[in-house]
């Protein structure tokens, strides 16, 4: 891997992320088949995405993203564990520029934890890997592309494909997190199960199924509450 990375500077390559690259390459029809595949994948399978709109916030975008998804994905280790499914959990990524400043703060968070608590679930710091070794993490480039699609240019067909495997209890979607000004409308599936949740409060497993199925994948503005929503 140091091999690779070290001809790629020696190139003038500069690693790319999942967005960069498929906004090179452009929509395809595989990049709709390897989504559906994504989706009609066991019913165990469960993915988290983290928006953030920098002008929302003060700090890195990426630390911040990824604070969210160790958090998110340590919830729901923690709904298993509750549930008797005693196993632990561990985050492989692509290799990037951030590598080093990831890892590190993956140990932080499992030493002192995050801004919401201990992370008690994680098996090992993130390990990287060449995404073209591993069709798990092209799957992943893929979603992280489909999501950015959906935020940045209001595209929601590839987006829609995959919106139902974002984890979720209770009606709302915890897999799915945007970050942004609370004074700013929303109408992401993420941003209305929020705002359902906080205006009716609690509600059964089939009030909160049955709301959903009507939000999903897109909501039409006249029919949601126009005012600023909580981010958690």
């Amino acid at each position: 891997r140091t091999t690779r990375r070290a001809a790629r500077e020696r190139n003038g390559e500069r690693q790319q992320g999942p967005v960069e690259r498929h906004r090179q390459k452009g929509a395809t029809a595989d990049h709709r088949i390897w989504l559906e595949n994504a989706d009609d994948a066991h019913k165990s399978v469960r993915t988290f995405a983290v928006v953030v709109d920098k002008q929302a916030l003060d700090g890195d975008p990426v630390e911040y993203a990824f604070e969210e998804v160790c958090n998110r994905f340590n919830l729901f280790l923690s709904r298993l564990w509750r549930d008797g499914d005693q196993q632990r959990g561990l985050v492989v990524m692509d290799e990037s520029r951030y590598e080093q400043a990831l890892q590190s703060l993956a140990q932080q968070f499992r030493e002192g934890g995050t801004r919401w608590g201990t992370l008690r679930n994680m098996a090992e710091v993130p390990l990287f890997a060449d995404s073209a070794a591993s069709r798990l993490i092209q799957i992943a480039d893929l979603l992280a592309w489909a999501v950015w699609r959906r935020y940045e240019h209001a595209d929601t067909r590839y987006f829609d494909l995959t919106v139902r495997r974002f984890d979720r209890e209770g009606g709302v979607l915890h897999g799915l997190v945007h970050r942004k000004d609370p004074r700013d409308d929303c109408h992401c599936p993420g941003c209305i199960s929020r705002a359902l949740r906080s205006e009716s409060g609690p509600r059964t497993a089939g009030q909160a199924s049955a709301t959903m199925s009507r939000v999903e994948p897109t909501q039409r503005l006249s029919q949601v509450p126009r005012r600023g929503w909580p981010d958690r």
